[in-house]
């Protein structure tokens, strides 16, 4: 019987604990370069004010990117274990089970993982990223051995 409908496997998977756990916070994990976002939204403020001669206008514009860039700025929480991946933010939580992952990604600095097999740059948005620079050996070991792959 698979294990996808096997219930005594889904209980395991459901209690099995994590392999790996780690906070990302973008923030301060990039510091003192990731910085240069705080200074970066007062000068896109202050380039739409000049501009448009508008201090509301400014103040709109470097509120939509701060944002936009919302994940930047709180911490979120990953894990890996049997069941698939989990992510925390903000009390939110979310998970990427092994059998709905069709491909990934393997960036510098983390992994891109796909639940689809479209490889187009709007594939990307629904995608999630493990930022994983610290201890990306130990994400790809555990990728290849749930995902069953030779170093995609």
């Amino acid at each position: 019987m698979s294990t996808a409908t096997d219930p005594a496997a889904r209980r395991y998977l459901a209690s099995a604990p994590p392999d790996l756990i780690w906070q990302s916070w973008p923030l301060l994990d990039g510091a003192p370069w990731s910085w240069s976002v705080l200074p970066g939204l007062g000068a896109v403020g202050w380039i739409v004010s000049a501009t448009t001669g508008h201090a509301s206008f400014g103040i709109l514009a470097a509120c939509a990117l701060a944002l936009a860039l919302w994940r930047w700025f709180v911490p979120a929480r990953y894990e890996i274990g049997p069941s698939g991946v989990n992510h925390r933010v903000l009390g939110w939580r979310s998970r990427l089970r092994w059998s709905d992952i069709r491909h990934i990604e393997v960036r510098s600095r983390g992994v891109l993982l796909f639940r689809n097999g479209d490889r187009s740059h709007f594939s990307a948005l629904s995608a999630i990223y493990l930022p994983c620079a610290s201890h990306r050996d130990v994400v790809l070991r555990l990728m290849e051995k749930y995902l069953d792959i030779d170093g995609q």
